[in-house]
């Protein structure tokens, strides 16, 4: 998904002769026709040759059947070309959007967008009412809203 010799976003020549949008937001759609992902973010670069898309600070809020919502934040974002599958980077944080509020942070993450899976081997901490757990590695299925953390588990509950 991301390719090996990505350079800095920073780099002028990354995105040389390349598509690009600024400040947008896209919208996306099940089988069914139903709103089932927002997409926005500072900027979104595309190479003409791969249909890949590279964005800046992206805002992603995903949408179940009962429109519950997900919202993904990060530094950047690679999508791929029939927008599946994400690879985000740097201050990633997931929040869900119910009365039950859980917030996820951590460095990296890939995420299918179709059926709300997501995985890091990456440090994560997982906040809730009453508490913190931390750990290396995290499996989630955010339709069902279950997530197992790989391992180094440690978590802190108060009442």
């Amino acid at each position: 998904l991301r390719p090996e010799t990505a350079l800095p976003i920073s780099e002028p020549e990354l995105f040389k002769d390349k598509l690009y949008i600024t400040d947008f937001t896209a919208r996306g759609y099940s089988d069914s026709g139903q709103l089932d992902r927002i997409v926005k973010g500072e900027r979104l670069n595309q190479p003409v040759e791969t249909g890949d898309s590279h964005i800046q600070s992206p805002d992603v809020t995903l949408l179940d059947n009962l429109q519950e919502e997900w919202t993904l934040t990060a530094t950047s974002a690679w999508m791929d070309e029939r927008q599946a599958h994400a690879s985000l980077d740097e201050n990633i944080r997931i929040q869900s959007g119910d009365r039950n509020t859980i917030t996820i942070q951590t460095s990296k993450l890939d995420i299918n967008l179709n059926n709300r899976q997501l995985q890091t081997d990456q440090p994560v901490e997982i906040l809730q009412a009453g508490g913190v757990t931390r750990g290396e590695g995290l499996q989630a299925d955010l339709k069902n809203a279950r997530f197992e953390i790989k391992s180094k588990v440690e978590s802190l509950y108060e009442p």
